[in-house]
């Protein structure tokens, strides 16, 4: 059994753009390999509670916010992709999702904000799940977050020296 317990939360949004940036430090007592680790994260109450962002978790008025796109329950880790820093540099130099420069412009402030703390990682490997590569009609997707959000994408990492797991949450709505 992992145990997971949260270290920090940094939310970042500017415009209906976003990105939460949570690290949990992490016990392996089973000696799993870090994508069983993963995965196991995932699908946990870490994962889909304690790395909601904090506004969404502190909230007590009416009404609701988006939910992570992804119907966890029907996410593997095999639907990540997984890649390396100089991978994941380029998956976000080459974002295209944004048509307005405005948009382009925030997008780049957010990239260079999360670059700048990706720095000091020691993780060689990045595991990427993006909205793009999704149908609306996946049973993987919650239909009604697809329809809002105009890009959404999930990177996390492990620091197995350190014992941390990293999850970032982009988000355009």
């Amino acid at each position: 059994m992992n145990e997971f317990t949260l270290l920090s939360q940094k939310d970042v949004n500017t415009h209906c753009q976003g990105v939460n940036v949570s690290e949990f430090s992490f016990s392996n007592k089973d000696n799993l390999s870090e994508r069983k680790l993963i995965n196991n994260f995932i699908h946990s109450k870490y994962f889909i509670e304690e790395s909601r962002r904090e506004v969404i978790k502190n909230f007590t008025g009416e009404g609701s916010f988006l939910r992570q796109l992804f119907e966890i329950d029907f996410v593997k880790l095999s639907d990540f992709k997984t890649i390396n820093k100089k991978e994941l540099i380029e998956f976000l130099d080459n974002f295209d999702e944004l048509n307005h420069p405005f948009d382009k412009n925030i997008f780049n402030g957010l990239k260079t904000s999360f670059l700048e703390s990706l720095k000091n990682t020691n993780s060689g490997k990045f595991y990427l799940i993006s909205r793009k590569w999704f149908n609306r009609s996946d049973k993987r997707i919650r239909q009604i977050e697809y329809d809002c959000y105009d890009y959404y994408f999930l990177i996390i990492w492990t620091d197995e020296t350190n014992k941390i797991l990293t999850v970032s949450e982009w988000t355009f709505d």
